[in-house]
């Protein structure tokens, strides 16, 4: 027989997950190891009929140790050990169960001695009891080895010593069953701990799967550069907020001036700014709310729990502050600016992309006001977007080609208040929208990529108007970003002029610093075609841009058309004259006239003629006509009652 196996050595071998299987077996099969242990005792003690010479009996003691375990177990049956607690229960299964089996055999052994009469007796409750209790013993394989060892090895021994050939029988065939048990608990053993070392390792596998799942879905809501949320994860947290039924707040931030950064000091100056500013966010709301990139240079916050009504608008502004404090970018100080367009989500809005769009259109809103602007929606946003839909729609339909018509207004010198041409200005009356202004349909159309169609049917309608003015008179036309920098638009321009018969050097093409930020080597070209063939360029909206004095001096401008901000504010403002004042002083070193545009009065009108600008625009000098009314308008008016109306000349 082998030697049983010390139980720390077992019980090093096994892990915590082995512990408690083990334990787990034996509390199975501790009424079947007690029903045998106690039945094989009570029978022995039966059919020997009570009689032991010891002058105490091992019976009583046996009786009660196997009851106080019984006992045990049965108080401890719901319980949840540690695998410490575990450990303590199974040295204690090993010292009871040696306890138990060594009574039992010294008790066999004395019956035996005084009582050869009782060996068939003995041998049978013995080996009843050896077999029974070392397979209810099975799941833990040092104490069912206990009883193999202690009472079953003892009783086939004494068999071999008695010497009678069917007291050898008997006890060979004890060791070989004992023998066979042994193998069987051995190899159900191994089954055991294979199946458990399995689990151990499926759990561990599964485990695995579950944290890389949890990894990965983590990564799929993080933006990769700044490492904080990202879009999928906004739209998770505006999902909750909605089933949960809560009055959440959402924020979409979109930097300004951000572009010209990246393409002037590269994408690593511009990532560095957008993982500032992520981080300003992060540190001031992230505590209380989701801080989100949505893709590019635009941000999300996201308060699931709301703000109270008065701190909304607050926040927002709080937001364009951070945004826009300096950003230092390898001992460079750089500065971006932001909209922001805040949003409440009421419990019955029902879809996130209802949040989201309103969000935006609350941006849109901000961002058509300028710089640093910050817009709360309001249900008049939707009516505004709606409009703007049925614009898209009517310019999809072609319904606004027909619709569409023009007027003119002068440009007038200032010298002596003649007229010296018109500039075309797109008008576009709707039955079912009304009048749609410039502002409206041409962004629309430039959206919808159908600014070329617009543009071609409003230069039609302009040159057939003008090829019928006298030939003082010149034609001032703006044409789109989008469409100056397309390659052969020059040509189609010059083709059209050509076709009506309209001279090219009474037409003046206006062009704003945005079509030359778009594509300034093809917006140089068509300029440089339109020049050759003696058109006159004008650059519009001079001073609202960026980067207009460097086009002054790279694009040979013949005119330039001072913004309406550099004159509304002209007689309030010191700092405006003077800017003025150098603008008009720059543009006269260069050979470069002047057109002042938005004359709203006889001050301003005083002033830019003392100051020298050329000519004016607006509405104190002349409002915008039809051309059917032209010729009435020019018949009808008198410069000297002009004026004499000003008083200043």
């Amino acid at each position: 027989m082998a030697n049983v196996p010390p139980l720390e050595a077992s019980i090093g071998a096994e892990n915590g997950e082995q512990l408690r299987a083990t334990y787990a077996g034996l509390k199975r099969h501790v009424p079947l190891l007690y029903a045998v242990a106690l039945a094989n005792v009570v029978g022995l003690h039966v059919a020997t009929g009570g009689e032991v010479t010891s002058f105490t009996s091992p019976v009583p003691p046996l009786v009660f140790l196997i009851l106080w375990r019984v006992r045990h177990w049965l108080s401890n049956r719901g319980a949840e050990l540690s695998p410490r607690a575990i450990t303590k229960e199974l040295k204690k299964t090993l010292l009871y169960a040696a306890a138990i089996a060594g009574a039992f055999s010294v008790w066999a052994q004395l019956l035996i001695t005084h009582n050869v009469g009782t060996i068939n007796s003995v041998v049978f409750f013995s080996s009843l009891a050896t077999i029974g209790c070392a397979y209810a013993l099975s799941s833990y394989p040092p104490a069912a080895m206990l009883p193999l060892g202690l009472l079953g090895t003892p009783v086939a021994v004494r068999l071999f010593l008695e010497g009678g050939t069917p007291q050898v029988g008997m006890g060979l065939s004890l060791l070989l069953v004992m023998l066979l048990t042994w193998q069987l608990l051995r190899a159900q053993n191994h089954t055991v701990t294979d199946l458990v070392s399995s689990r151990l390792r499926l759990r561990k596998e599964n485990q695995r799967a579950l944290a890389a799942e949890k990894e990965s879905d983590r990564l799929a809501n993080i933006d990769v550069l700044t490492n904080i949320a990202n879009r999928r994860a906004l739209l998770s947290s505006i999902r909750s907020s909605e089933e949960e039924r809560q009055q959440s707040v959402l924020a979409l931030i979109d930097l300004d001036a951000f572009k010209p950064i990246n393409d002037a000091f590269g994408h690593h100056a511009g990532d560095l700014v957008l993982e500032t500013v992520a981080r300003r966010l992060e540190e001031k709301f992230g505590d209380l709310a989701l801080v989100a990139r949505m893709g590019g240079d635009e941000f999300a916050i996201h308060w699931r729990s709301g703000l109270s009504p008065g701190s909304t608008l607050a926040v927002g502004h709080e937001i364009c502050r951070l945004v826009e404090e300096p950003i230092v970018v390898e001992h460079r100080a750089l500065q971006v600016f932001a909209c922001c367009g805040l949003v409440r989500q009421e419990p019955d809005y029902g879809r996130r992309v209802d949040l989201l769009r309103q969000a935006d259109l609350a941006l849109y809103a901000a961002k058509s006001r300028g710089k640093s602007e910050t817009v709360l929606f309001s249900q008049d946003l939707l009516a505004t977007e709606d409009r703007h839909a049925r614009i898209g729609r009517a310019l999809a339909s072609g319904a606004a080609e027909d619709e569409l018509s023009v007027v003119f207004q002068p440009i007038t010198k200032l010298e002596d208040l003649e007229v010296v041409g018109f500039e075309a200005l797109a008008r576009w009356n709707d039955p079912k929208l009304g009048f749609v202004g410039p502002n409206e349909f041409i962004t629309a159309a430039e959206q919808m990529n159908l600014i070329g169609i617009l543009t071609e049917r409003l230069l039609q309608l302009s040159l057939d108007c003008a090829v019928t003015w006298p030939g003082n008179l010149g034609l001032s036309f703006n044409v789109s970003s989008m469409q100056l920098c397309e390659l052969g638009a020059a040509r189609r321009l010059l083709a059209k002029m050509e076709k009506v018969g309209f001279d090219p050097s009474r037409f003046q093409i206006e062009v704003t610093e945005t079509a030359l930020l778009t594509d300034f080597a093809l917006a140089r070209e068509n300029i440089s075609i339109l020049k050759d063939a003696g058109a006159m360029i004008a650059l519009d909206d001079f001073g609202a841009g960026h980067a207009s004095i460097s086009y002054l001096r790279e694009m040979s401008f013949d005119v330039v058309k001072l913004d309406g901000s550099l004159v509304a504010n002209l007689t309030q403002s010191k700092q405006t004259l003077q800017l003025l004042e150098g603008v008009l002083s720059l543009c006269r070193s260069l050979g470069v006239r002047c057109v002042a545009e938005h004359v709203e009065n006889s001050d301003q009108l005083a002033t830019l003629r003392a100051m020298g600008c050329d000519m004016v625009q607006g509405y104190f000098v002349g409002r915008p006509v039809a051309n059917s009314k032209l010729g009435k308008y020019m018949s009808l008016r008198d410069c000297k009652q002009i004026a004499r109306q000003l008083g200043r000349w």
